[in-house]
């Protein structure tokens, strides 16, 4: 199992593959749990939300839309799940006072610089609108191709390019602060 395609796997869990879906779920929950936890703020209601998402797919495996990779259906389908959320009113005071920051990037036994860095990127990051937030996590945390983040992020590719010219430009001044310490 594990040397098959996501969308080999993807389609043998439509058609009914209890081992498919194990692998897929082996392969993509911790990425999925880190993206989620991006959007709610808590690792918990992420995990649940993941695993919700997977619950949902195998009670209905016509929810996968053959006609993407699975890859961009499973963030889709997890950031319209998260989306669900934030918009719950009950919800809402709280994710307004929870921070979103990257993950922390360095070791508490680094520098000052470095700490002050991490600092500073943890703001810059929380300016960031929700299309930023998503095109950076997408292409910094994930690593997924500009096509792809395009089709998650429901935008033309020339505007994840515009979107990432432009939040590259937003953080230089704070990596050229520390580039020449």
């Amino acid at each position: 199992m594990s040397q098959h395609s996501d969308e080999i796997l993807a389609h043998q869990a439509m058609n009914g593959s209890e081992k498919a879906v194990s692998e897929l779920y082996r392969r993509w929950f911790s990425k999925l749990r880190s993206f989620a936890c991006r959007y709610v703020g808590n690792q918990q209601e992420a995990e649940d939300l993941v695993q919700e998402l997977f619950l949902k797919w195998v009670n209905r495996p016509e929810l996968f839309d053959s006609g993407r990779t699975f890859s961009s259906w499973i963030f889709v389908s997890l950031r319209n799940q998260c989306l669900n959320v934030i918009r719950n009113d009950k919800n809402r005071k709280a994710l307004a006072e929870m921070h979103f920051a990257p993950e922390p990037l360095i070791q508490p036994n680094q520098s000052l610089d470095a700490k002050q860095l991490k600092m500073e990127l943890a703001s810059w990051y929380k300016t960031l609108n929700e299309k930023e937030r998503l095109v950076f996590v997408l292409r910094f945390e994930h690593g997924l191709p500009l096509k792809e983040i395009a089709e998650i992020a429901g935008i033309p590719e020339g505007s994840v390019k515009s979107c990432l010219f432009y939040l590259l430009k937003k953080v230089s001044p704070i990596a050229k602060t520390y580039s020449n310490g």
